[in-house]
């Protein structure tokens, strides 16, 4: 009789399984090989913990989990030793492994106490005896290539809940979970299709014929004893308990709280298509974006810090891939930060070199863009990078720059930064990482991202001897304009050799208050709401401008042919966003400098906010 031998590698313990079957893998056994997929696994921590940068070390597994004839068998061998010098040995960048390669090995060579091989010993053995690379894409721009094209897709995502023959099990039902990632107000699936402008909007797998326990994307499956047991065990043995007659591309494996998840409350295997979660952390938005997120080949976005503070990782308030974690499931309004955004594809962006070229263009935030406001801004402006490597010990990055507008689908952040990153053009960079411990230029979303300076109307930061010839780079945000129609940032990049560029001069403009309402007092004295649409039918423009009172201060744009007041303040209460309440200028007033930056006050309180905005 043949056997298959079943690794299972996880966070914790590791063991080895041999289990009856047929079939491919008991060839493979037979033949005494194991054939694997290599992955990356990464993690989200959970609430309160953070990590210095290098403190969290990259995991590898080596997955097999083909269609076998007999069923799914999903098996795991962890990659241990150095992980870097055996791909580098054959000419590759283990930051590009995850999901390209695919592996030979002998199972000798396999530790059948702990279920992993060691490349170590791998290297330096004749190709016959050794692990070997069987298959890999051509380059990295094609594993690129192919994540981005699945970001302009709708796949369909498998969530399956986990409960054990003894009883443990998530706290959300399956109903819960439908709501949970699929049809809430505030999902995973809703905050793609948001934050993609409908380009990436996931959908719920489907069956053909019967399968018990599925409902709405949504299935159950009971499996042994999961008390204390690590969370790639959760993981892998789910995966095995999926019945056939499922149509899916990605998984969501969602395990009881008992199950040992050390410091992380979810984990993912990047560039592939498996997240997995303890108990609510699958419930919550923002772990769900987060691990998909690593799912499609993006790297965490930290903070770095030249004044000897220390860089952090997941340091970064307006990404999923680096805010810290919030364990509630009505927060989750984040989309993604500046780099990560560019190699979406789903926003217009622009490219600069300042060694031949000046740039001088608008932003807007990303719910403008979704919102259908843009003419000719940009979401996202990437600076090419340079031979520069002194300053900041950086390498040779590339730099992006991003309006962050603290509204609507990036309305969310954790309140201590918000003084510091909302409302501002975010300047990070990006650097890859090479065998020989220097850096080097990027093109990859899993590239590490790194949050450098928010920059207000005004400012300018400089990168000295950019160019390598004394030119000093600058970046330059000259105006922020979140009171009109739409918000923008009017940004500068040039070389201090040819500064033949200027910010355009600030003038008056004539806009209402969008998306606002205001109160309005008609000639009875009677107080109606209303927002700036009720003044824009030409037919009723006239008797409704002149009839409430406030109306030309509140929508001078929509009233324009009606004696509106464009510098003129409104007098009224309004309804702020931010906090939710109606509140006046004068209450505005009493903490300009913050109160005015809270997205379309300045377009209410002209008079009050002129100075801060």
């Amino acid at each position: 009789m043949a056997y298959i031998f079943r690794y299972i590698v996880v966070l914790g313990t590791v063991w080895l399984q041999i289990l009856e079957g047929r079939g491919e893998n008991a060839h493979d056994a037979e033949n005494g090989k194991f054939e694997c997929n290599v992955y990356e696994l990464r993690g989200a921590p959970l609430p309160g913990y953070s990590y210095s940068l290098g403190e969290t070390d990259r995991s590898y597994h080596c997955v097999q989990g083909e269609e076998e004839e007999d069923g799914k068998s999903h098996q795991i061998v962890r990659l241990q030793g150095d992980v870097n010098a055996f791909f580098s040995s054959q000419g590759h960048n283990s930051r590009h492994v995850s999901g390209m390669f695919k592996l030979s090995i002998p199972k000798h060579l396999i530790n059948t106490t702990h279920g992993h091989v060691s490349l170590d010993n791998a290297r330096g053995i004749e190709s016959r005896h050794g692990v070997e690379i069987i298959s890999r894409y051509n380059d990295h721009e094609e594993a690129r290539s192919r994540r981005l094209a699945d970001l302009s897709s709708s796949p369909k995502f498998l969530v399956v809940r986990v409960k054990d023959s003894n009883g443990l099990q998530p706290q959300s039902t399956v109903q819960d979970l439908k709501e949970e990632v699929f049809t809430g107000t505030l999902t995973m699936k809703k905050q793609f299709a948001r934050c993609s402008g409908g380009k990436y909007t996931p959908t719920e797998a489907t069956v053909s014929g019967s399968v018990s326990n599925f409902s709405g994307g949504v299935l159950e499956v009971t499996v042994s004893n999961l008390n204390g047991v690590d969370a790639t065990t959760c993981m892998s043995r789910a995966i095995n308990a999926i019945p056939s007659g499922i149509s899916y591309d990605m998984k969501m494996i969602i395990c009881p709280q008992e199950v040992d998840f050390g410091s992380l409350g979810a984990v993912a295997y990047v560039n592939g298509d498996t997240s997995w979660y303890m108990n609510n952390f699958g419930s919550f938005p923002h772990f769900q974006m987060h691990e998909i997120g690593h799912n499609l080949n993006m790297a965490h976005s930290n903070s770095f810090y030249s004044d000897g503070l220390g860089n952090r990782e997941l340091k970064d308030p307006t990404c999923n891939m680096g805010s810290e974690a919030v364990d509630t499931k009505d927060w989750g309004n984040l989309c993604y930060n500046a780099p990560k955004s560019y190699y979406t594809g789903w926003y217009p962006t622009i490219e600069v070199d300042p060694r031949t070229e000046n740039l001088k263009e608008s932003l807007i935030g990303v719910n403008d863009f979704v919102d259908g406001l843009r003419s000719t801004e940009y979401v996202v402006i990437k600076i090419k990078g340079s031979g520069q490597v002194s300053q900041f010990n950086i390498g040779r990055p590339a730099y992006f720059l991003m309006y962050h507008v603290k509204e609507g689908i990036t309305g969310d952040m954790v309140e201590e930064h918000v003084n510091d990153y909302a409302n501002k053009v975010q300047l990070l960079f990006q650097r890859e990482g090479k065998e020989d411990g220097s850096y080097q230029a990027c093109t990859s979303a899993f590239c590490e991202s790194y949050f450098l300076q928010n920059l207000g109307a005004g400012d300018t930061w400089s990168f000295t001897n950019w160019d390598d010839n004394g030119n000093d780079l600058h970046v330059k945000v000259c105006s922020l304009n979140l009171s009109g129609k739409k918000n923008t940032a009017s940004v500068l990049v040039y070389l201090s050799d040819r500064n033949n560029i200027q910010c355009d001069k600030v003038t008056e403009t004539c806009e209402d208050a969008n998306r606002l309402k205001g109160r309005f007092k008609t000639k009875s004295g009677k107080i109606v709401e209303k927002t700036c649409s009720y003044f824009k039918k030409p037919a009723k423009a006239n008797f409704r401008c002149k009839a409430l009172n406030g109306a030309k201060r509140f929508c001078p744009e929509s009233c324009r042919n009606y004696g509106s007041k464009c510098s003129s303040e409104f007098k009224f209460a309004f309804y702020v966003p931010k906090i939710q309440k109606w509140k006046s200028c004068s209450y505005i007033g009493k903490k300009a400098q913050f109160r005015c930056k809270w997205p379309k006050v300045a377009s209410v309180c002209r008079e009050t906010c002129k100075d801060f905005v």
